[in-house]
């Protein structure tokens, strides 16, 4: 499995093969604390060369103490590769109202199997 996209962004659509993906980030600026993004996604796509069953997750938890602001929980992927060609695959989360309670550093993990894939989000207050 390759990741070939693994962003967070303001919207997403995924139409035959094909994701429009709109407003990327990896930092929120905020003017108070708890705070709430009223809509946001996650969009990964991964590539296979084969076939392939495993766990998969995704969640944001905060780096300093490793809380789980949100998860998705454990969900079994199932890819079957067609006629030798790479198969893709796109992954979209969408969030609502999602309640970020502090300014800091957070992760992003996607976890596959037992590898875990993270990519940063920085929340800043907004001056």
């Amino acid at each position: 499995m390759k990741i070939q996209v693994f962003t967070l962004c303001e919207y997403v659509q995924v139409q035959n093969g094909k994701s429009t993906i709109i407003g990327t980030f990896n930092r929120i600026a905020a003017p108070a604390y708890p705070f709430v993004v009223p809509d946001m996604y996650l969009v990964l796509k991964l590539a296979f060369d084969q076939d392939a069953e495993e766990t998969v997750s995704i969640s944001l938890r905060e780096k300093s103490t490793g809380t789980t602001i949100i998860s998705t929980g454990n969900q079994t992927m199932k890819i079957v590769v067609q006629n030798g060609r790479q198969t893709l695959n796109d992954v979209v989360y969408r969030m609502n109202n999602l309640v970020i309670p502090n300014p800091g550093e957070y992760e992003v993990v996607f976890k596959y199997g037992i590898e875990e894939h993270v990519s940063p989000l920085y929340v800043d207050l907004d001056k």
